[in-house]
């Protein structure tokens, strides 16, 4: 791989994204339950009774998607809709007992997969990156320093000097 490309951290960050994912898609394959599926089942169980737009905004799933996803993890029993507690008019989603026992399952199987993943890595180490993820994905979106950062350097470009360099 060029040496350029090896020092840029959106290259590095998405390949190990797909390696992260390819780990976690078959680590859960034991389980016949797409990645996808344990994500929502996971925001679920932490989320208090969202709605579905609101899940999919949450969890950063299409919304065609997240409609076959919920309807999968109804038929297996892990999911199901109960009366919003904010809105009575609404339905809202809720882990089932089987969807949380399956959920431990779930949380032990990727748990071995990402420490596949970052097996190189010192516990140290594997918190640090963490850490630091944890920034950029947090900052990601906000287009400035996530709150607590500390001020990054600035970073200039080099201009070529002397006659034709456009001053």
């Amino acid at each position: 791989m060029p040496r350029r490309v090896a020092r840029m951290p959106s290259w590095l960050l998405a390949t190990a994204a797909k390696q992260g994912h390819r780990l976690v898609s078959e680590h859960l394959s034991v389980e016949r339950l797409p990645r996808q599926h344990y994500l929502v089942l996971a925001g679920l169980a932490e989320l208090d009774s969202p709605a579905q737009a609101e899940l999919g905004r949450i969890l950063r799933v299409d919304t065609g998607d997240l409609v076959a996803i919920v309807k999968d993890l109804e038929s297996a029993g892990y999911v199901g809709r109960e009366r919003s507690p904010a809105d009575r008019r609404r339905n809202a989603l809720a882990v089932t007992e089987a969807g949380h026992e399956a959920l431990l399952r779930l949380d032990e199987i990727v748990e071995t997969a990402n420490d596949a993943l970052v097996a190189c890595l010192s516990p140290a180490e594997r918190e640090q990156l963490v850490s630091l993820l944890t920034r950029v994905v947090l900052d990601a979106g906000t287009g400035g320093p996530a709150a607590g950062d500390v001020r990054r350097p600035t970073i200039t470009r080099r201009t070529r000097h002397g006659p034709g360099a456009g001053h």
